[in-house]
């Protein structure tokens, strides 16, 4: 078999497959397919070497924020976990950007962020609108009023008390009227 030859400045996406069906016809390289393998390495070469630089430039913006929102999803994901323990730190907030960040970058890291098995379940329920388990919101509540008053006996200042009280307050009200998740 004769593999077609190419008249065209550039190669349309189907000589890709004539190339592999030239191959799979004859069993092996001809000269034939030889003499067109090497056009079509000509034409690619001359191809590669027009495209604009608004093209490349696309790619590489495109893959740079890609990177992007890993590093900042993983970042946030970090300070989220650093936030179950410091108090003023939101982990709710940043576990949610990490998930967005994820979904606009990597699908292995936001599958692996919702199906976690620490606050997987957690997020999941948060995403659908179902709300906040009962258990999470006492344990919250609890541990947020027990750092919090750690806080304000150990802080001098009175300014800085009173932000203290009024931040736990702020808290305690949002995470209350929060829907309440029951399993069934």
């Amino acid at each position: 078999m004769i593999c077609p030859s190419i008249t065209n400045k550039y190669l349309p996406p189907i000589l890709i497959y004539t190339i592999l069906h030239c191959y799979y016809k004859t069993g092996h390289v001809t000269t034939n397919n030889l003499k067109f393998i090497k056009l079509i390495n000509r034409q690619l070469i001359l191809m590669y070497r027009e495209i604009n630089n608004w093209q490349i430039k696309e790619v590489i913006h495109t893959i740079i924020k890609k990177y992007l929102y890993i590093t900042g999803g993983i970042a946030s994901l970090a300070l989220a976990l650093i936030g179950v323990f410091v108090p003023l730190l939101p982990t709710t907030p940043l576990l949610l950007l990490s998930v967005y960040l994820f979904s606009k970058s990597s699908k292995r890291l936001h599958d692996w962020t919702l199906n976690n098995r620490i606050f997987g379940r957690y997020l999941r329920n948060y995403r659908d609108g179902r709300g906040i388990p009962w258990k999470t919101k006492i344990i919250s509540i609890t541990l947020l009023w027990l750092t919090i008053s750690i806080s304000i006996y150990t802080v001098g200042q009175l300014y800085l008390r009173i932000i203290l009280l009024i931040v736990a307050v702020v808290i305690t009200v949002h995470l209350s009227k929060k829907k309440t998740y029951r399993s069934e």
